[in-house]
Formats: structure tokens, sequence, C-alpha cells
């Protein structure tokens, strides 16, 4: 019988690697697949209990946008193009948009007349002279449009709508040194008309308000002379070969001096229409307001 040495060289115990060892290492792990198999049950439910809970989940609907966010969205056009919708759709909401509106300012409208004028540029024919009626004939459209705003702006700065006559004439200055000044002068017979009818006109305005301001009130006359008016008036009629001087005149009047009576000539010309104009076979009629 050989003798065994009581340890290892290493300083392992026997027991360490006995057979009892090896039994232990199996039941546990069973205990461990027992233990995973209960786990999966707990924490993964089989495919009918699973389908079940997710019929009993609360669906997320859509909805619409909110209005305020809708309108914040909307570009200018797309507003635009909605507001007139509505207004065609429904004419008794018109009164409420008039009211809810905020007051349109001079500067806003020279603005507005300033960018239609850039885009009848922007649309010219390249390297084809505006003497050419193949040109007008380009941006005819937009130059009707132009003169429409015109018409409906002008309005809306005369009496019964304003009786603030600083803010008329305000406009009217506005347009006649920084907006028609910039307007391409085209040769077509149609556009000669328009742009004669609108000296025109804007003369008449401007006169009857001059008259109609100093007949209030002898003393306003004192008022315009006090203003930069008289500067304006020699500028815009240095530009339009003294189309305005009558307007000049009747501020060069003495206090108490006779004004003379509103100019009626004109009085039945129709507003800037393309519609209506004669060119096209419009009949003339009277329009709304002084203008």
């Amino acid at each position: 019988m050989s003798s065994l040495q009581t340890s290892f060289p290493w300083g392992f115990k026997k027991a360490v690697i006995s057979k009892p060892t090896k039994n232990k290492r199996k039941i546990q792990e069973d205990i461990d697949t027992l233990g995973d198999a209960k786990s999966r049950t707990k924490f993964h439910p089989n495919n009918s209990n699973s389908t079940s809970r997710k019929h009993r989940t609360h669906a997320i609907m859509g909805t619409k946008l909110p209005l305020n966010t809708l309108i914040e969205t909307l570009d200018h056009e797309s507003l635009q193009k909605l507001v007139k919708s509505l207004v065609e759709q429904r004419p008794d909401v018109q009164e409420a948009l008039y009211n809810a509106a905020p007051t349109v300012t001079v500067q806003v409208c020279i603005d507005k007349l300033t960018d239609k004028v850039e885009n009848i540029k922007c649309n010219l024919p390249y390297k084809v002279d505006t003497e050419c009626d193949y040109t007008y004939l380009r941006v005819k459209a937009l130059v009707h449009e132009f003169f429409q705003a015109l018409s409906d702006y002008m309005l809306n700065f005369l009496p019964p709508q304003e009786y603030d006559v600083s803010k008329s004439i305000e406009f009217l200055n506005g347009f006649l040194l920084k907006v028609l000044l910039k307007m391409p002068m085209f040769s077509h017979m149609e556009f000669k008309y328009y742009y004669k009818l609108t000296l025109d006109k804007l003369n008449t305005v401007y006169v009857n308000l001059i008259a109609d301001f100093i007949q209030q009130k002898p003393t306003n006359i004192l008022l315009l002379k006090d203003s930069d008016l008289a500067e304006k008036l020699l500028e815009i009629n240095k530009h339009y070969e003294d189309y305005f001087e009558q307007v000049s005149q009747l501020l060069s009047q003495d206090e108490g001096s006779d004004i003379p009576e509103r100019l009626q000539g004109l009085s039945n010309l129709l507003n800037f229409s393309s519609e209506n104009n004669p060119l096209n076979g419009g009949v003339v009629s009277s329009v709304k307001g002084s203008w």
C-alpha cells in the first residue's frame, strides 16, 4: 500500500475536488433551471393573455389642429385665401371682420402699392422695351390690380370714411412722390388712359380736400401754410409738369379770400376697376364717395 499525502503541494484541500462536489453542481444546475422556468412563466405570459391586455389599452386618437395653431401655421397667401373663402361662404361675417380688423395706416398702404409696382417690374419681359405693346400685355393683369388697389386705398382715406384731412394729404403725397414715379411708363393706349385718369382724379381729390378744409374754418389756411405742404406740392408739380398747380394756388390765398367751389367735372368718372374700363366696353357711371 502506498501512503497518500494529507494535502496537495499547492495548498488545496481534498474536499474541494471530492466526488460529492459533482453531485452538488448538478443539483444547483437543476435549481437554476427550475428558477428560470418560473421566472419566464411569471414575466412572460402566453400569447392569449398578452393579446387580451392589448385590447384593453386606450388608443391615442388624432385630432384637428387647434384654430390658433392652424392660423399660426398658414402663410400670408393661404391665410388670405382662407378669409376670402370664408367671406364668400358667409357674407354675414363681413361686418364682424371690419369691426375686428386693425386700422389700416397710410404707410402700410403706400408700402403695398410700392410692392405692386415692384412686382410689375419683376415680371417685365427680359430686354424688351416698355414702348412695345407686348411688354404691357405681359403685365396687364398686374397693372389692373395696381390701379384697383389705388382706388380702394384712396376711397379709404376720404370722407365720410376718413375726416382727418392730414391723413388724406399724407396718402396723396406719398403715392405721387414714392409710388407712381416708380411705375414704368408704357406706351400702350390703355395704360396711358389709366395714367391720365389717375392724375385727373388725384388732382380733383386734392383740390376738393383743401377747399373743404379751408371752408370749414378760414384760419385753417394758416395751418396749411405752416406745414410743409407747399414744399411737397412744389416737388409734385415739378415731377408732373404742374398738373397740381391749382392746389398750389389754393395755398397762396390769403385768409378770408373766396375759395373756389369743389371740382365737379370728374365726379362721374369710374374707379380703376378693370371690369369698368371704358376701353373694354364698360359703361360710365357714378362712383361712391368723392373718388
